[in-house]
């Protein structure tokens, strides 16, 4: 995933077989919601650039939703800073 620090396009990546991503959200540190993607997308050879040109310098979350063999849900988060 990256950049990090992202000016334009945050892209998220993964090459996982058995992962199925549900849902991606970006948030802004007061808890509001950026963008939203929802899914299913297969994890194997995933690839999504999220745009955050229009978004306001600062910290946000991204939020991905999966599961692992189709039954075990999991939740990552990760903190990205948007410059100018």
């Amino acid at each position: 995933m990256g950049p990090n620090p992202v000016t334009n396009y945050y892209t998220i990546t993964m090459h996982q077989i058995g992962i199925v991503i549900v849902q991606i959200n970006i948030l802004n540190m007061q808890g509001g919601m950026v963008s939203q993607l929802q899914g299913p997308y297969s994890g194997l050879n995933f690839n999504k650039a999220i745009d955050l040109a229009m978004q306001k310098e600062g910290m946000y979350l991204v939020q991905i939703q999966f599961l692992i063999d189709g039954q075990y849900p999991k939740t990552r988060t990760y903190k990205i800073f948007k410059s100018l």
